[in-house]
């Protein structure tokens, strides 16, 4: 599994299969500390940050995972489809 840290910015919807390790059942799942995993072109990718409710939404920080005190590299927006299913996007925004 690769971990996306500083890298180029991602865009596009990815289906996130995972959140702290077990699968997602409710948005809620995304609040504090967690690891997401989501796949980018069919391969697992995971994503360590900070999960939270927002005036946006459900939204995720990515933090370096070398630094996860340090402020966040990349914002991803978290939303559930009619099929239950979650979906990260990064927002061309960085962190507040």
């Amino acid at each position: 599994m690769v971990t996306v840290s500083t890298g180029p910015a991602l865009s596009g919807l990815y289906p996130v299969v995972e959140v702290a390790g077990q699968r997602p059942i409710l948005l809620t799942d995304f609040v504090g500390a967690a690891a997401v995993t989501v796949l980018v072109d069919g391969q697992p990718v995971q994503l360590m940050g900070m999960g939270g409710l927002t005036a946006n939404g459900m939204e995720f920080e990515q933090r370096d995972p070398t630094d996860l005190d340090q402020p966040g590299v990349r914002i991803w927006t978290i939303i559930e489809d009619r099929d239950q299913t979650f979906w990260a996007e990064p927002l061309n925004r960085g962190p507040a």
